[in-house]
């Protein structure tokens, strides 16, 4: 019995807690006690897990023992990158020698025994990440993992980025919100068609869709009848953005705003 109620406690309480520190924008005040939940999640990995760690030079024998409950399971909501650097703060307070920069471990970190199932039921996406080619396989990783997530929302910096970011789009299920800055994106004329056809594979989901500076110069002469319609959308935010005039001139092609 107590089990059943500290679970149901887990699922209430955790991601309130966790999401208050892993989905905030990142700052360097308090960042000790920030830290904290990651050695939580060093409390919840299996012995294959926690071998790899000792292997690679982290030292865990002040680390807690194994939890209870699968604590990080519980959680819906971060930013990854405030997660890398929540762990890169707590192993530099752990590590014997030689430790990783944090990059290193954005790239592997679903290659941990047990990751998959901390993301599979992730429900936020938020990339505020640059153009560092260390974290493209967590991207390629994510779109095997994640098809549930509701929102999203994607700031573009590359065109590798803008491909990965757009097969990431493409496989969701049931995705809602979607936003995709790209004031720092590179352009050329023709790089914006895949995040176009990905957004088109959400227009039966997607309630809110906000683009900025996103150019599709291919799609100028493309009408409301040829692509679909929106059929869930409620609110639409277009900033300084091209290529999207006839559709847009169309009321028919969306019937929820």
């Amino acid at each position: 019995m107590s089990k059943t109620i500290n679970r149901f406690w887990c699922k209430v309480t955790i991601p309130i807690i966790w999401e208050l520190v892993l989905d905030q924008e990142f700052n360097w005040d308090n960042l000790r006690n920030k830290a904290f939940c990651i050695r939580t999640c060093v409390s919840c990995m299996d012995t294959q897990a926690r071998t790899l760690l000792t292997r690679n030079g982290f030292d865990l024998s002040s680390s807690p023992s194994q939890a209870t409950f699968d604590y990080p399971s519980f959680t819906h909501k971060f930013i990854i990158n405030n997660f890398i650097n929540f762990i890169s703060i707590y192993s530099q307070q752990i590590i014997v020698e030689n430790f990783c920069h944090y990059s290193d471990l954005m790239g592997s970190i679903l290659e941990l025994p047990g990751a998959p199932k901390v993301f599979k039921n992730l429900k936020n996406f938020t990339s505020m990440i640059g153009n560092d080619y260390q974290i493209f396989p967590l991207y390629e990783s994510l779109k095997l993992i994640c098809d549930n997530i509701l929102d999203m929302d994607l700031f573009l910096y590359s065109y590798s980025q803008l491909q990965l970011f757009s097969k990431l789009i493409s496989v969701q299920k049931r995705l809602e919100n979607l936003l995709i800055d790209a004031f720092d994106y590179p352009y050329n004329r023709d790089s914006c068609d895949s995040i176009f056809w990905a957004i088109i594979s959400q227009k039966e989901t997607l309630k809110r869709l906000c683009l900025k500076k996103v150019y599709f110069y291919d799609f100028e002469e493309k009408s409301s009848s040829s692509i679909g319609q929106f059929t869930s959308l409620q609110e639409l935010y277009i900033e300084d953005c091209d290529g999207l005039y006839n559709y847009l001139s169309s009321s028919s092609s969306f019937t929820q705003l």
